[in-house]
């Protein structure tokens, strides 16, 4: 199961210059940066700042809705130059709460009501990060005259190499909401801060300049926090020949014979395919649906009749179907196949569950669907089943 989480509040700040004290609260990139003059070397740097709401998931894990999740980072790259080959990002718990602002990178004057290099907001007179209060944090907690104030040691940060690939950032932070969560080493959710790594933000053999998309950019692209964790199971205890008789007793949605009654061969002998079942184009941003999914042979057997036959639909072994969701503009997959993405199988079907608040709304999305037969061969189907959240 996944769930997306998007940032109430993104910035960037930026040391060199002038810039120090301006804010980029409002800006449509959010910009790591490291400026070199071929006279002086390195000028400066730019961090990110992150701040997300975890009230919702906080509310669902309590009532038992999630179990064991974990958690993601995720930034897309929008444009980047000068990158060296190899390198390395940190994230790390901060330590001091700050405001974002509306300023940006065009913006003259800058209108510095926000967050900047020097200031965790536009006071001037007593909010310096040098100034700020830290009783927060641990005896791991960065103190300094600018740049931010951030926990370090284990459980307060993480990291992401690097090497020859895209700056797509896809960063493991679930101690840090752990800790933000609760426990016996709970801090409070003040966000995070994203740079380069210490050595290597200081260093001058490391270049870099890449923007990722803010959520200002208003684009599927936006930086999230994705939660996922196993919610698949196996609700049914019979035999499948009591699926018949126990779906005209029951209330499902389906009308007979829709329901699965038997399960597709997965051995390699038979040509199946996957599809899904009482499938609509549009949902509300509100609903929490049941996605059905069925299975089938290609071709059905010939049979000598009076009557007309009427294919059944059949179930997906359990542990052998998973889903995946792509946006359908852009091509980008929002939900990979994998270990959170596999079918449960109640009385009725395959399904998977999604809670669509977390998808932009009029936006067009695709469900894949894959099945893996005992020889380990995974096979794919893209029958165009595409929906829209809508509010």
């Amino acid at each position: 199961m996944y769930r997306f989480i998007y940032p109430v509040k993104d910035a960037y700040i930026y040391e060199l210059k002038t810039n120090d004290e301006k804010n980029f609260g409002g800006d449509e990139s959010l910009v790591l940066k490291k400026d070199f003059s071929g006279k002086t070397g390195l000028n400066g740097v730019s961090r990110i700042f992150l701040k997300f709401d975890l009230t919702e998931i906080s509310n669902s894990i309590v009532a038992g809705d999630i179990s064991n999740p974990s958690y993601y980072l995720r930034l897309y790259e929008q444009k980047s130059s000068e990158l060296s080959p190899e390198y390395q990002l940190n994230a790390y718990a901060l330590s001091s709460s700050w405001e974002n602002g509306t300023g940006y990178i065009t913006q003259d004057p800058n209108s510095r009501n926000g967050v900047s290099w020097k200031r965790t907001d536009e006071n001037f007179d007593n909010t310096s990060w040098s100034l700020v209060d830290n009783t927060n944090a641990d005896s791991g907690s960065r103190s300094t005259t600018g740049g931010g104030v951030w926990i370090t040691g284990t459980g307060y940060e993480y990291s992401q190499s690097f090497s020859y690939e895209s700056p797509d950032v896809n960063m493991d932070i679930t101690d840090i909401i752990s800790n933000w969560l609760g426990g016996s080493n709970q801090i409070s959710n003040n966000g995070l801060i994203l740079k380069w790594s210490g050595s290597q933000e200081d260093s001058s053999d490391y270049s870099g300049d890449i923007n990722f998309f803010s959520s200002n950019a208003q684009s599927i692209y936006s930086p999230k926090i994705e939660v996922r964790w196993d919610e698949h199971t196996n609700d049914y205890l019979g035999t499948f020949e009591d699926y018949d008789e126990e779906f005209e007793e029951g209330t499902g949605t389906f009308e007979y014979p829709d329901v699965p009654i038997d399960p597709v061969t997965i051995d390699g002998t038979d040509d199946n395919y996957m599809f899904m079942v009482g499938f609509r184009k549009t949902y509300k941003e509100t609903e929490k649906p049941r996605f059905r999914v069925a299975g089938r042979e290609r071709y059905q057997p010939k049979i000598v009749s009076t009557t007309k036959s009427t294919p059944k639909n059949k179930l997906v072994p359990h542990g052998s179907g998973s889903y995946s969701i792509i946006d359908v503009e852009t091509g980008a997959t929002l939900i990979p196949f994998g270990d959170y993405s596999n079918l449960s199988t109640d009385l009725y079907s395959n399904y998977f569950k999604l809670k669509l608040d977390g998808f932009i709304n009029n936006r067009s999305y695709r469900i894949l669907l894959r099945l893996k037969t005992d020889d380990n061969k995974l096979l794919i189907f893209d029958n165009n089943f595409d929906f829209k959240v809508v509010k």
